[in-house]
């Protein structure tokens, strides 16, 4: 697996024996992401990008809390590489929501900051919804040119923090799960306890993702593997129609 390291801005693939604790970035994507192979080649124009800016500062904010490593779904996999694979086994995960302002500027206040995570980008993007395979801790995803580990985000790590755009520290998770709840209309005790989740019926868990958006319109179907535990080959231009007919068979 390649991680990235909090301090060089390196990417260290090779671990001599266990792979060291690091903390994930959730984020949505937006139009200046900075991919593995601008990072590896520490191209100058890549610098310039509000994608890259994103990376330095989260690093920096995992180096002050304390770990060595991260791992960044835009940087940390190569997608010229057929055979990547990332395998997703931290215990902690760093939720950046880019559109909320905290508290200490602009005269916002905690009400203010409440409208702002309710209307937040991060609550609508369907990846975001992702649960990792109970056995793997991993939801593999094979693509023809790419094999990649999505992790679970929403129903994710036990331990997760919420960030605003300046990355100050929002709250944590567990004090927030009535919002998150009302925000995103899952059941609070799946947002609390994953290990609930089979317990929902399938109706239940496709209205939890029933209001997301995704990119790519098959992606609304491949971003449902993990929550129903069901593997299948990404096959990007088949329609979404065909992609949620193999996801339901």
């Amino acid at each position: 697996m390649r991680l990235l390291h909090t301090q060089t801005l390196e990417m260290k693939e090779s671990f001599d024996s266990q792979v060291p604790s690091y903390v994930i970035l959730s984020h949505t994507w937006g139009n200046e992401e900075t991919s593995f192979s601008e990072m590896e080649s520490n191209d100058e124009t890549a610098r310039s990008k509000a994608g890259y800016h994103k990376i330095t500062k989260f690093c920096a904010l995992a180096k002050r809390r304390g770990f060595e490593y991260g791992w960044v779904d835009t940087c940390c996999i190569d997608k010229r590489n057929s055979a990547e694979l990332s395998e997703a086994i931290t215990s902690i995960m760093f939720i950046f929501l880019g559109d909320v302002w905290p508290i200490s500027e602009g005269g916002i206040d905690h009400k203010v900051q409440i409208a702002f995570m309710k209307a937040s980008r991060w609550f609508t993007r369907g990846w975001t919804t992702q649960v990792k395979d109970p056995i793997l801790d991993s939801v593999i995803i094979s693509v023809p040119l790419l094999t990649i580990s999505h992790n679970k985000e929403l129903l994710a790590p036990k331990t997760r923090k919420l960030f605003a755009k300046d990355w100050s520290l929002i709250d944590h998770w567990e004090n927030l799960l009535s919002l998150v709840a009302e925000i995103t209309n899952i059941d609070e005790r799946a947002l609390k306890d994953r290990d609930t989740i089979p317990s929902f019926c399938v109706a239940q868990r496709m209205c939890w993702a029933s209001k997301r958006q995704t990119t790519r319109n098959e992606d609304m179907a491949y971003s449902l593997m993990g929550l129903f535990h069901v593997s299948m080959p990404v096959i990007y231009g088949e329609g979404s129609h065909k992609a949620f007919r193999r996801l339901q068979n």
